[in-house]
């Protein structure tokens, strides 16, 4: 999960318009990756967030670090 997160960083530090309930989701995660698995709506709600940045159709998203971290999301 951790390595997700990671990826994701780096897929949205070029975009300026990433809202603070999704960074802190995502340093949250990063931080704590063995706490945040055990919890089990944890990913559900990181997809929700995901979800919802996407449906405002952001700039400057690194689309080859956003779906390797999808699919390790995924798969975790």
């Amino acid at each position: 999960m951790k390595e997700s997160m990671e990826l994701l960083e780096k897929a949205l530090a070029e975009c300026k318009t990433v809202p603070d309930y999704l960074s802190k989701a995502i340093c949250v995660t990063k931080q704590h990756p063995i706490q945040c698995s055990k919890i089990s709506w944890w990913k559900d709600g990181l997809w929700e967030l995901i979800a919802e940045f996407l449906n405002t159709h952001p700039d400057n998203v690194q689309e080859e670090y956003f779906m390797q971290a999808c699919a390790l999301l995924e798969a975790c």
